[in-house]
């Protein structure tokens, strides 16, 4: 069973969900934790008992010393922005003191929405985590295209409701595609997003076609594997640019979740340029996001940890 909050991992549980957890419960007690007594916790180690959380010997159980391993490659992965260090030869993790309040509470949403269960529980004070999510990959997105590049919200939460309209803006602010065409004879409007959530793209001065464009699909929780080739980017730009844009774009695949590497090759083989939880951290542009939009992930966090505290 996939660890989802309040719950706890099982005795079964992935590396990766139990560097989430020992995450988690590092954030609600804010301070340090003890990866033994965490383990402990979850009747995955013996009786033992180890002063200050720390082992009596030099070895480690093969699943503790894996998930001290995914912790420390999360820890490289997000560049500077990993909200937590290990301690004590790794078996204490404690928060990052040096690292800003805001960067940490985007950390903390991307791993809150890949452990809630964002199927049924993802509104939090009128505000749709998933939503957030969306406008926080066009963030990064743009960041990762570098400098002079824009983007526009294409899925829920854009500001457009009529696809037609969400066509046409794309269009105009993007450059390319001449205008909007409808190739089916049902209404448009019936696709809403057709699995585009985040389009990206970096224009030059002379405003000429032909320049770097992505398409990007934004997933909160865990199972967005069978997402990873839904969008397809070509059948798209048939399907609703009268003219196809004359550099065709490339996939991005923005996912809350932290994975691992042992099928990252295949995944993005599937998905395009795939962005997970650190790969969001890498690329996060702190200082251009707006206090309005950390203002509402803040309050979703709460939201999140109050329910989990009880």
């Amino acid at each position: 069973m996939t660890y989802k909050i309040p719950d706890v991992p099982s005795p079964k549980a992935d590396v990766h969900e139990l560097a989430d957890y020992i995450e988690i419960e590092c954030i609600i007690k804010n301070k340090s934790v003890s990866t033994y007594e965490i383990f402990s916790s979850l009747d995955l180690l013996d009786d033992h008992y180890y002063p200050d959380g720390v082992p009596e010997d030099d070895e480690l159980e093969p699943k503790i010393a894996d998930t001290l391993s995914e912790i420390d490659r999360r820890s490289l992965s997000c560049g500077t922005r990993y909200p937590f260090t290990l301690r004590q030869h790794g078996y204490v993790v404690t928060l990052n003191p040096v690292l800003d309040e805001n960067t940490r509470e985007i950390y903390t949403f991307l791993l809150l929405t890949t452990r809630l269960d964002m199927s049924g529980r993802r509104i939090k004070n009128d505000t749709d985590g998933a939503l957030l999510f969306e406008e926080l990959s066009a963030y990064v997105g743009r960041n990762y295209f570098g400098e002079r590049s824009d983007f526009y919200l294409f899925g829920t939460a854009s500001h457009e409701s009529n696809f037609k309209g969400k066509i046409a803006t794309l269009i105009e602010r993007m450059g390319e595609g001449r205008c909007f065409e409808n190739r089916d004879e049902a209404s448009p409007n019936r696709n809403k997003d057709d699995k585009l959530d985040v389009v990206v793209w970096k224009s030059f001065s002379d405003n000429s076609p032909g320049k770097l464009i992505g398409f990007g699909q934004c997933k909160t929780g865990t199972h967005w594997k069978t997402n990873l080739t839904v969008l397809n980017p070509d059948s798209f730009c048939r399907k609703w640019f009268r003219d196809q844009p004359t550099v065709p774009p490339v996939r991005l695949f923005f996912i809350s979740e932290s994975i691992l590497r042992d099928r990252w090759y295949a995944h993005a083989s599937d998905g395009g340029i795939l962005f997970d939880r650190c790969r969001i951290m890498d690329y996060l542009p702190i200082k251009e996001v707006s206090p309005f939009f950390l203002s509402k992930i803040k309050a979703w966090n709460r939201a999140v940890m109050k329910e989990i505290r009880g």
